[in-house]
């Protein structure tokens, strides 16, 4: 009997809170994106640090794309003499 007592007196306490609560059209001024300054990115690279970057990160792709190819072309390779040997 007591857990029916207590999710009735929850609702009724919901009932009463849910009076209470803004929504965004009740916050008006307090609230809108107009007010709000957008992100600024503050960049402390030079130019030739830029380059570096980039040039690493396209060493590291390169690296990660070799890497792929090898282990997704030794699957096809293994599936296909899989597929051979059950074939003979």
């Amino acid at each position: 009997m007591g857990v029916i007592e207590a999710m009735i007196s929850s609702i009724k306490d919901n009932r009463k809170v849910r009076g209470k609560q803004k929504t965004m059209r009740d916050r008006g001024e307090d609230y809108s994106y107009e007010d709000s300054a957008p992100l600024e990115f503050k960049d402390s690279m030079t130019a030739e640090d830029h380059a570096q970057h980039k040039k690493a990160w396209a060493i590291r792709k390169k690296k990660s794309q070799r890497n792929l190819l090898v282990i997704f072309g030794s699957l096809i390779l293994l599936i296909a003499l899989g597929i051979v040997y059950l074939a003979t």
